[in-house]
């Protein structure tokens, strides 16, 4: 699993949790794993990030997986950040 974080997010280091395998978190805002799964089984990756962005601003966060069979599975997650408030009547 490779996560490129976008420029207006920064990855909290020591805030990464992931199960047993390789984990990174070089300096800048990459977050890597690699490891073993079964078939049946799933993995959770956490980690916390530091909003940077002084505007409002919607952040695209894209996970890239690699199944090792020559598979690479994208998901992704949209984020308003400093959002402005909207009152209706």
């Amino acid at each position: 699993m490779l996560e490129l974080l976008p420029p207006s997010l920064t990855a909290t280091p020591g805030t990464v949790w992931v199960p047993p395998g390789t984990v990174g978190l070089p300096p800048g805002s990459t977050i890597y794993w690699q490891g073993n799964l079964s078939n049946t089984s799933s993995a959770e990756i956490r980690f916390r990030v530091l909003v940077t962005a002084d505007d409002t601003e919607a952040l695209v966060n894209t996970a890239e997986i690699d199944d090792g069979r020559g598979s690479v599975i994208r998901r992704s997650a949209i984020v308003i950040v400093n959002g402005l408030p909207v009152y209706l009547p």
